[in-house]
């Protein structure tokens, strides 16, 4: 569950200043997203795309002033990766899989807390530097160290 409107609820926290770009399939729950953005006069604030070509997403999360995932319910997770190897900040939800895949490298917060995400907010904004200590995380996940990662695992599994 990706959870994506606990934080459009939490509108106080990002509507003065930031934009939303919402990258989603064409889902039912995306739809109720689009609702519920209207309802809180919300749509010059949000934009949801769809069908986003992987260079795309790249360009993306480039230009973005942080990734926003607040999934409560997750494998692994991917785009929070991403983004951190295109150099944005990343922001959690703070479940144990995160803990696991981002350690140190991402903010956590409490999806449902205002004021948890009012803290992340500003600890970006006061930390430019964060990024470099972010982005440290990412190498752990690079090409060779993921080949050799499956490899010890397929080992293990025999």
């Amino acid at each position: 569950h990706k959870n994506i409107h606990s934080f459009i609820k939490n509108k106080k926290v990002w509507s003065d200043s930031y934009n939303l770009i919402i990258v989603c399939g064409r889902t039912d729950y995306a739809m109720s997203l689009q609702q519920m953005v209207v309802d809180l006069e919300l749509k010059d604030k949000v934009t949801f795309l769809h069908e986003v070509s992987f260079n795309e997403l790249k360009i993306l999360y480039s230009k973005a002033y942080a990734l926003v995932y607040p999934s409560i319910d997750e494998g692994f997770g991917i785009p929070p990766i991403e983004a951190m190897a295109s150099n944005t900040p990343v922001i959690v939800s703070d479940i144990p899989v995160f803990h696991e895949v981002l350690t140190n490298g991402a903010l956590y917060v409490n999806p449902d807390d205002e004021k948890s995400w009012q803290s992340a907010i500003k600890n970006i904004e006061q930390l430019p530097d964060a990024i470099s200590r972010f982005n440290n995380y990412v190498a752990r996940y690079d090409f060779d160290n993921m080949k050799q990662m499956v490899g010890n695992w397929l080992a293990e599994s025999k």
